[in-house]
Order: structure tokens, then sequence, then C-alpha cells
């Protein structure tokens, strides 16, 4: 189970997927087995194994090597295996694993990768839970992180390093926006959540106006079956 062999005959029939991996995640004799299952049932929103996976998480002093996005390298799985188990973990959506999401949370540097940040949200999101509103805030406080819309064609020059291959926009506003998105859905703090939504939905860029547009008319608490829009 450790090559993920079969997985897409899992995602063929989901349902009937979920109570095959139940029934291997039950079976399994080896903590690693049953892990390999439970993280395919977490990202399936499925909280069988939510134990097993906050353990597997708890088990990390530090993050590995995380992803940033880069053009032309967009391919493979864009995060970190720590980042899929964290995203497993908040995707069952069992409270009792807040805590575990909160401590790597607070390890993140504005060095830190994009993929790290992006898995923090997205779970702290799907738990949809105050007290990671709090965590998220002080994320975004961190210098660098915030700031990175583009309203005007001003800002735009201003704030676009010379050079056709610079994906350090990119990248900064990918941060900045899944970060206050998953803030203004957990209730937001000070307000500062709806700031950056109201801001990238008055962007120049299509694809994040549109994003933050959707985003402000979920409002906040609105859990979904999936966090993607």
């Amino acid at each position: 189970p450790d090559k993920l062999i079969g997985l897409e005959i899992v995602m063929w029939e989901v349902d009937m997927g979920i109570a095959a991996l139940t029934d291997e995640l039950h079976r399994a004799m080896k903590l690693e087995d049953k892990l390999v299952y439970a993280r395919v049932l977490g990202m399936l929103d499925n909280d069988a194994g939510w134990e097993i996976l906050q353990k597997a998480v708890d088990s990390f002093d530090a993050w590995d090597e995380g992803w940033n996005y880069r053009g032309m390298g967009q391919f493979g799985m864009s995060m970190s295996y720590l980042d899929s188990l964290v995203i497993a973990l908040g995707k069952t959506s069992k409270q009792e694993v807040l805590p575990s999401v909160i401590r790597l949370a607070r390890m993140l540097t504005p060095q830190s990768e994009f993929s790290h940040f992006r898995a923090v949200a997205v779970a702290f999101e799907t738990l949809a839970n105050e007290q990671a509103a709090k965590v998220l805030f002080d994320l975004l406080q961190m210098k660098g992180v915030t700031g990175h819309s583009m309203k005007t064609i001003e800002e735009a020059i201003q704030k676009t390093p010379p050079g056709s291959e610079d994906t350090s926009t990119r990248n900064n506003a990918l941060r900045e926006i899944i970060l206050g998105r998953s803030l203004f859905r957990c209730g937001d703090y000070n307000g500062l959540g709806n700031r950056i939504m109201n801001d990238y939905s008055n962007d120049l860029r299509g694809h994040f106006y549109r994003h933050a547009t959707g985003v402000l008319k979920l409002g906040p608490f609105n859990r979904l079956p999936k966090v993607e829009l």
C-alpha cells in the first residue's frame, strides 16, 4: 500500500472505495500500512483514521521540504509528505486535531515554502474553528506576507520585478490569499481576513478577483464538503 497502487480504482467509485479502504485500515497489522489508508481516507473527508493521522503529524519535530509556486514547474504533487498529512488530518473534520495543526503552524516563518502555508490554511478552514483565527492572523502579521494585491496599473508596475521568469509575485499573492481566505472562513480576527478578500476582489488579475469574490459570497463558517472553489 505504500506506493498507492490501485488508488485510481478507489477513486473511480468513491463511496465503494471508502468502504474498502476502511476495511483495509482495520485489517492492516502494521502502523505504516494503516497510515497509508488513513491518509487517503482523510483526503476523502473520512475520519476513520484520524487518530493514526494525528499521531503521524505529531511525530514531526519540524517541517519537511516544501514546495513554492514556480513557472513551468507545476507538476507532481506540489506539496510535501507532511503537507499531505496535515491536509488529510484537517479534512477529517475532527476538532480534536486542532492543536496538532496549530503546533505546526506556529513553526512557520516568512521563509517557509508556500505549500506549508497552504496545508495549514486548508486544514484550518476545513475544521472551521474560531481558535484557528488568531493563529492565521499571526501568520499574516509576519514580514512580507501581506500587501500583494494589485488593484491599479501603477501598483502592478511597482510590485512586479523585472524579468519574464519571475514568480515571486504569484507565490506571495497565493500565500496571502489562501491565508486570508482561511482566516475569513474561520470567523476572522480584527477584520483582516475580510480586508484581504476585499482587496483581492478588486485585483486586476482575474483569477484572484473571481476567487476572492466567491469566498466573500460564501461568507464565514459555511462548512462545505470540499474547500476548493
